[in-house]
Protein backbone atom coordinates (compact mmCIF):
# COMPACT_ATOMS: atom_id res chain seq x y z
CA UNK A 1 0.00 0.00 0.00
CA UNK A 2 1.27 3.46 -0.72
CA UNK A 3 0.43 6.33 1.77
CA UNK A 4 0.92 10.31 0.95
CA UNK A 5 0.69 12.31 3.79
CA UNK A 6 0.25 16.05 2.03
CA UNK A 7 -0.10 18.91 3.69
CA UNK A 8 0.52 23.07 2.65
CA UNK A 9 1.56 26.01 4.51
CA UNK A 10 2.46 30.01 4.30
CA UNK A 11 4.53 29.08 7.33
CA UNK A 12 5.66 26.01 8.50
CA UNK A 13 6.23 26.21 12.40
CA UNK A 14 8.92 23.52 14.47
CA UNK A 15 6.18 21.54 15.54
CA UNK A 16 4.79 20.66 12.14
CA UNK A 17 8.16 19.62 11.37
CA UNK A 18 8.63 17.91 14.40
CA UNK A 19 5.22 15.96 13.75
CA UNK A 20 6.30 14.45 10.46
CA UNK A 21 9.82 13.86 11.38
CA UNK A 22 8.68 11.68 14.01
CA UNK A 23 5.95 10.10 11.74
CA UNK A 24 8.60 9.59 8.90
CA UNK A 25 10.72 7.22 11.21
CA UNK A 26 8.29 5.59 13.07
CA UNK A 27 6.82 4.59 9.00
CA UNK A 28 10.02 3.03 8.17
CA UNK A 29 9.35 0.24 10.04
CA UNK A 30 6.02 -0.39 8.61
CA UNK A 31 5.79 -3.64 6.26
CA UNK A 32 3.96 -3.83 3.08
CA UNK A 33 3.93 0.06 3.38
CA UNK A 34 5.54 3.14 1.48
CA UNK A 35 4.69 6.22 3.22
CA UNK A 36 5.55 9.25 1.99
CA UNK A 37 5.67 12.80 3.86
CA UNK A 38 5.60 15.70 1.60
CA UNK A 39 5.12 19.60 2.95
CA UNK A 40 4.69 22.89 0.83
CA UNK A 41 5.72 25.76 2.20
CA UNK A 42 6.83 29.04 1.60
CA UNK A 43 8.93 29.85 4.65
CA UNK A 44 10.39 27.41 6.97
CA UNK A 45 12.45 24.15 7.61
CA UNK A 46 15.00 22.86 4.91
CA UNK A 47 13.83 19.11 5.99
CA UNK A 48 13.96 16.73 2.73
CA UNK A 49 10.21 16.33 2.93
CA UNK A 50 9.61 19.91 3.11
CA UNK A 51 9.11 21.86 -0.57
CA UNK A 52 9.83 25.50 -0.11
CA UNK A 53 8.15 27.47 -2.62
CA UNK A 54 9.09 31.09 -2.28
CA UNK A 55 8.89 33.89 -4.34
CA UNK A 56 10.17 37.33 -4.61
CA UNK A 57 7.18 39.28 -5.00
CA UNK A 58 4.74 40.29 -2.01
CA UNK A 59 2.97 38.25 0.74
CA UNK A 60 -0.38 37.47 -0.86
CA UNK A 61 1.12 36.44 -3.92
CA UNK A 62 3.46 34.65 -3.07
CA UNK A 63 1.10 32.57 -0.89
CA UNK A 64 -1.20 31.63 -4.14
CA UNK A 65 1.69 30.95 -6.51
CA UNK A 66 2.82 28.91 -3.57
CA UNK A 67 -0.65 26.70 -3.70
CA UNK A 68 -0.40 26.49 -7.16
CA UNK A 69 2.97 24.70 -7.16
CA UNK A 70 1.73 22.15 -4.86
CA UNK A 71 -1.65 21.74 -7.13
CA UNK A 72 0.59 21.02 -9.90
CA UNK A 73 2.97 18.64 -7.74
CA UNK A 74 -0.35 16.89 -6.71
CA UNK A 75 -1.54 16.42 -10.14
CA UNK A 76 1.55 15.05 -10.99
CA UNK A 77 1.84 12.37 -8.07
CA UNK A 78 -1.00 12.29 -5.93
CA UNK A 79 -2.21 9.02 -8.70
CA UNK A 80 0.48 6.87 -7.58
CA UNK A 81 -0.70 6.83 -3.95
CA UNK A 82 -3.52 4.11 -3.08
CA UNK A 83 -4.15 7.33 -0.59
CA UNK A 84 -3.79 10.54 0.50
CA UNK A 85 -3.58 12.25 4.22
CA UNK A 86 -5.04 15.62 3.57
CA UNK A 87 -3.89 17.75 6.52
CA UNK A 88 -7.03 19.83 7.02
CA UNK A 89 -6.25 23.76 7.08
CA UNK A 90 -8.59 26.12 7.92
CA UNK A 91 -10.47 28.22 5.52
CA UNK A 92 -8.22 27.20 2.61
CA UNK A 93 -9.77 27.46 -0.64
CA UNK A 94 -6.78 25.30 -2.40
CA UNK A 95 -7.53 22.44 -0.47
CA UNK A 96 -10.66 22.24 -2.31
CA UNK A 97 -9.30 22.65 -5.83
CA UNK A 98 -6.38 19.86 -4.52
CA UNK A 99 -9.41 17.54 -4.38
CA UNK A 100 -9.56 17.68 -8.31
CA UNK A 101 -5.86 16.09 -8.40
CA UNK A 102 -5.72 12.89 -5.83
CA UNK A 103 -7.94 9.89 -6.03
CA UNK A 104 -9.06 8.44 -2.19
CA UNK A 105 -8.09 10.64 0.68
CA UNK A 106 -8.93 11.20 4.24
CA UNK A 107 -8.67 14.66 6.19
CA UNK A 108 -6.46 14.83 8.76
CA UNK A 109 -7.49 17.04 11.43
CA UNK A 110 -5.22 19.30 14.50
CA UNK A 111 -8.26 21.77 15.84
CA UNK A 112 -12.03 22.13 15.88
CA UNK A 113 -12.01 24.24 12.95
CA UNK A 114 -15.33 25.68 13.20
CA UNK A 115 -14.76 26.95 16.57
CA UNK A 116 -11.87 28.49 15.63
CA UNK A 117 -13.41 30.19 12.83
CA UNK A 118 -15.82 31.79 14.86
CA UNK A 119 -12.78 33.60 16.19
CA UNK A 120 -12.06 35.09 13.47
CA UNK A 121 -12.24 39.09 12.95
CA UNK A 122 -12.06 41.67 10.19
CA UNK A 123 -12.88 41.28 6.43
CA UNK A 124 -9.94 38.27 5.96
CA UNK A 125 -11.10 36.40 8.80
CA UNK A 126 -14.91 36.94 7.98
CA UNK A 127 -13.89 35.14 4.24
CA UNK A 128 -11.32 32.56 5.81
CA UNK A 129 -14.76 31.38 7.88
CA UNK A 130 -16.83 31.25 5.05
CA UNK A 131 -14.50 29.27 2.84
CA UNK A 132 -14.29 26.86 5.96
CA UNK A 133 -18.15 26.52 6.42
CA UNK A 134 -18.90 25.88 3.09
CA UNK A 135 -16.15 24.56 0.96
CA UNK A 136 -14.40 22.64 4.33
CA UNK A 137 -17.95 21.12 4.35
CA UNK A 138 -17.07 19.53 1.42
CA UNK A 139 -14.16 18.71 1.78
CA UNK A 140 -15.06 16.38 4.98
CA UNK A 141 -18.16 14.89 2.64
CA UNK A 142 -15.89 13.72 0.07
CA UNK A 143 -13.33 12.34 2.32
CA UNK A 144 -12.93 8.53 2.86
CA UNK A 145 -12.76 9.04 6.52
CA UNK A 146 -11.77 11.43 9.28
CA UNK A 147 -8.37 10.97 11.56
CA UNK A 148 -8.14 13.58 14.17
CA UNK A 149 -5.34 13.97 17.37
CA UNK A 150 -8.26 13.92 19.75
CA UNK A 151 -11.53 12.20 20.49
CA UNK A 152 -13.15 15.85 20.87
CA UNK A 153 -12.25 16.97 17.43
CA UNK A 154 -12.78 13.46 15.96
CA UNK A 155 -16.72 14.30 17.04
CA UNK A 156 -16.37 17.94 15.96
CA UNK A 157 -15.57 17.14 12.35
CA UNK A 158 -18.48 13.96 11.94
CA UNK A 159 -21.29 16.34 13.26
CA UNK A 160 -20.43 18.95 10.63
CA UNK A 161 -21.88 16.13 8.43
CA UNK A 162 -24.76 13.87 7.73
CA UNK A 163 -22.82 11.07 6.25
CA UNK A 164 -21.21 8.72 8.66
CA UNK A 165 -17.61 8.37 7.88
CA UNK A 166 -15.25 6.13 9.39
CA UNK A 167 -13.09 7.72 11.72
CA UNK A 168 -9.75 7.39 13.98
CA UNK A 169 -8.19 8.95 16.46
CA UNK A 170 -4.46 9.68 16.44
CA UNK A 171 -2.34 11.56 19.35
CA UNK A 172 0.39 13.10 18.12
CA UNK A 173 3.66 11.20 19.46
CA UNK A 174 7.26 11.33 19.39
CA UNK A 175 10.51 9.26 18.16
CA UNK A 176 11.94 8.31 21.80
CA UNK A 177 15.24 7.13 20.55
CA UNK A 178 15.53 11.49 19.55
CA UNK A 179 14.87 12.38 23.39
CA UNK A 180 17.62 10.77 25.69
CA UNK A 181 16.45 11.17 29.35
CA UNK A 182 17.29 14.08 31.10
CA UNK A 183 20.04 14.92 33.67
CA UNK A 184 18.58 15.62 36.84
CA UNK A 185 20.08 18.61 38.33
CA UNK A 186 16.92 19.88 40.44
CA UNK A 187 18.15 21.23 43.62
CA UNK A 188 15.58 23.08 46.50
CA UNK A 189 14.07 25.64 44.47
CA UNK A 190 10.77 24.75 42.44
CA UNK A 191 11.31 25.52 38.90
CA UNK A 192 8.72 25.57 36.04
CA UNK A 193 9.67 25.06 32.11
CA UNK A 194 7.41 26.76 29.79
CA UNK A 195 8.19 26.01 25.98
CA UNK A 196 6.10 27.68 22.92
CA UNK A 197 7.36 28.88 19.66
CA UNK A 198 4.70 31.91 20.54
CA UNK A 199 2.54 32.31 23.40
CA UNK A 200 -1.02 32.72 21.87
CA UNK A 201 -3.82 33.56 24.81
CA UNK A 202 -4.61 29.62 24.83
CA UNK A 203 -0.84 28.92 25.96
CA UNK A 204 -2.31 31.08 28.95
CA UNK A 205 0.91 32.64 30.03
CA UNK A 206 -0.76 35.17 31.92
CA UNK A 207 -2.51 32.93 34.23
CA UNK A 208 0.90 31.41 34.58
CA UNK A 209 2.03 35.49 35.57
CA UNK A 210 -1.22 36.05 37.65
CA UNK A 211 -0.51 32.96 39.73
CA UNK A 212 2.76 34.30 41.13
CA UNK A 213 1.63 37.49 41.59
CA UNK A 214 -1.11 36.17 43.96
CA UNK A 215 2.09 34.88 46.27
CA UNK A 216 5.39 35.35 46.77
CA UNK A 217 6.67 31.84 47.14
CA UNK A 218 10.07 31.32 45.94
CA UNK A 219 10.31 29.76 41.95
CA UNK A 220 11.43 30.10 38.99
CA UNK A 221 9.19 29.98 35.85
CA UNK A 222 11.83 29.68 32.97
CA UNK A 223 9.99 30.80 29.32
CA UNK A 224 10.93 29.57 26.14
CA UNK A 225 9.71 30.91 23.11
CA UNK A 226 8.53 34.31 21.47
CA UNK A 227 6.47 36.53 23.87
CA UNK A 228 4.64 39.70 23.33
CA UNK A 229 5.91 42.95 24.28
CA UNK A 230 3.02 43.26 26.48
CA UNK A 231 3.78 39.34 28.13
CA UNK A 232 7.31 40.80 28.86
CA UNK A 233 6.26 44.25 30.09
CA UNK A 234 3.95 41.69 32.52
CA UNK A 235 6.88 39.53 33.78
CA UNK A 236 9.56 42.07 33.73
CA UNK A 237 9.22 43.16 37.60
CA UNK A 238 9.01 39.58 38.67
CA UNK A 239 13.03 38.06 39.27
CA UNK A 240 11.21 34.71 39.18
CA UNK A 241 10.08 34.73 35.21
CA UNK A 242 13.47 34.52 33.13
CA UNK A 243 12.79 34.68 29.36
CA UNK A 244 15.15 33.04 27.19
CA UNK A 245 13.49 33.98 24.00
CA UNK A 246 13.86 31.86 21.49
CA UNK A 247 16.22 28.53 22.14
CA UNK A 248 17.55 25.55 20.37
CA UNK A 249 16.50 21.97 20.91
CA UNK A 250 19.46 21.41 22.86
CA UNK A 251 19.67 24.72 24.45
CA UNK A 252 15.95 23.91 25.70
CA UNK A 253 17.53 20.13 26.78
CA UNK A 254 20.39 21.59 28.44
CA UNK A 255 18.03 24.01 30.42
CA UNK A 256 16.04 21.69 31.30
CA UNK A 257 17.87 19.75 33.50
CA UNK A 258 17.14 21.08 36.83
CA UNK A 259 13.62 21.67 36.00
CA UNK A 260 11.22 19.78 37.68
CA UNK A 261 7.70 20.11 36.13
CA UNK A 262 7.11 21.48 32.11
CA UNK A 263 4.33 23.88 31.94
CA UNK A 264 1.39 23.23 28.72
CA UNK A 265 -1.62 25.19 27.55
CA UNK A 266 -3.29 26.57 30.40
CA UNK A 267 -6.24 28.46 28.78
CA UNK A 268 -7.05 25.70 26.18
CA UNK A 269 -10.64 26.63 26.45
CA UNK A 270 -10.04 29.64 24.65
CA UNK A 271 -9.25 28.44 21.66
CA UNK A 272 -12.85 26.37 22.29
CA UNK A 273 -11.34 22.98 23.09
CA UNK A 274 -11.08 20.95 26.08
CA UNK A 275 -8.67 18.03 25.13
CA UNK A 276 -5.43 18.00 23.35
CA UNK A 277 -2.37 16.00 22.19
CA UNK A 278 0.71 18.44 22.37
CA UNK A 279 3.96 17.86 21.11
CA UNK A 280 5.32 19.57 23.81
CA UNK A 281 3.95 17.28 26.45
CA UNK A 282 5.57 14.29 25.14
CA UNK A 283 9.13 15.76 24.61
CA UNK A 284 8.79 16.57 28.23
CA UNK A 285 7.65 13.35 29.15
CA UNK A 286 10.14 11.70 27.21
CA UNK A 287 12.65 13.37 28.77
CA UNK A 288 11.55 12.71 32.04
CA UNK A 289 9.98 15.93 32.93
CA UNK A 290 6.12 15.53 34.93
CA UNK A 291 3.51 17.90 33.22
CA UNK A 292 0.98 20.86 34.66
CA UNK A 293 -1.53 21.45 32.33
CA UNK A 294 -4.59 22.94 31.90
CA UNK A 295 -6.36 20.27 29.93
CA UNK A 296 -7.43 16.67 29.05
CA UNK A 297 -4.87 14.78 27.06
CA UNK A 298 -6.25 12.61 24.73
CA UNK A 299 -3.44 10.15 24.96
CA UNK A 300 -2.82 9.94 28.72
CA UNK A 301 -4.48 7.70 31.23
CA UNK A 302 -6.76 9.63 33.56
CA UNK A 303 -5.14 8.45 36.31
CA UNK A 304 -1.52 9.18 34.83
CA UNK A 305 0.45 10.16 37.57
CA UNK A 306 3.09 12.37 35.95
CA UNK A 307 0.11 14.76 34.12
CA UNK A 308 -1.59 17.07 36.38
CA UNK A 309 -4.24 19.25 35.24
CA UNK A 310 -4.95 22.26 37.49
CA UNK A 311 -6.04 25.93 37.18
CA UNK A 312 -2.76 27.11 37.80
CA UNK A 313 -2.33 28.62 41.44
CA UNK A 314 1.28 28.98 42.48
CA UNK A 315 0.82 26.22 46.06
CA UNK A 316 -0.53 23.60 43.51
CA UNK A 317 2.28 23.64 41.16
CA UNK A 318 4.89 24.08 43.85
CA UNK A 319 2.89 21.03 45.10
CA UNK A 320 3.09 18.97 42.14
CA UNK A 321 6.47 19.79 41.62
CA UNK A 322 7.38 18.48 45.38
CA UNK A 323 5.54 15.83 44.99
CA UNK A 324 7.26 14.68 41.71
CA UNK A 325 10.63 15.05 43.62
CA UNK A 326 9.99 11.39 44.79
CA UNK A 327 10.27 9.96 41.15
CA UNK A 328 13.34 9.79 39.04
CA UNK A 329 13.69 11.16 35.42
CA UNK A 330 13.70 7.58 33.66
CA UNK A 331 10.43 6.71 35.85
CA UNK A 332 8.81 9.23 34.39
CA UNK A 333 10.23 8.41 30.88
CA UNK A 334 9.28 4.56 31.04
CA UNK A 335 6.06 5.18 32.42
CA UNK A 336 5.16 7.80 29.14
CA UNK A 337 6.51 5.62 26.41
CA UNK A 338 3.58 3.26 26.34
CA UNK A 339 1.56 6.65 25.26
CA UNK A 340 3.58 8.66 23.39
CA UNK A 341 5.70 7.30 21.23
CA UNK A 342 5.03 7.45 17.94
CA UNK A 343 5.75 4.18 16.59
CA UNK A 344 2.63 2.49 17.54
CA UNK A 345 0.71 5.38 16.65
CA UNK A 346 1.78 5.08 12.71
CA UNK A 347 1.80 1.29 12.91
CA UNK A 348 -1.95 1.33 14.02
CA UNK A 349 -3.05 3.89 11.78
CA UNK A 350 -1.70 1.56 8.64
CA UNK A 351 -3.57 -0.85 10.08
CA UNK A 352 -6.89 1.53 9.85
CA UNK A 353 -6.33 2.74 6.79
CA UNK A 354 -6.14 -0.85 5.35
CA UNK A 355 -9.35 -1.44 6.30
CA UNK A 356 -10.67 1.90 4.30
CA UNK A 357 -13.37 0.58 1.30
Amino acid sequence: MKILHFSSHYRISSGIVNQIAYEKSASEGLKDVQWDNVIFSCQGNNAPYVIKKQYPVGKILNYVLSRFAALIWLAKNAKRYDLVILRHNLGDPFEFIALFFIGRYVTMHHTLEMAEARTLTGAAGRIQSWIERVLGKRILEGATGIVGVTREIVVHEQARISTQLPTYIYPNGIDFTAHPTLADERDTIPRFLFVAAQFTAWHGLDRVIAALAEARTSCEVHVVGHCSVEQLEAMANDPRFICHGELSIEQIRTLSTNMDVGLSSLALERKGMTEACTLKVREYLAGGLPVYSGHIDAALPSDFPFYRIGCPSLEDMIGFANEMRGYSRAEVREAARPYVSKTEWVKSLANWLRTLP
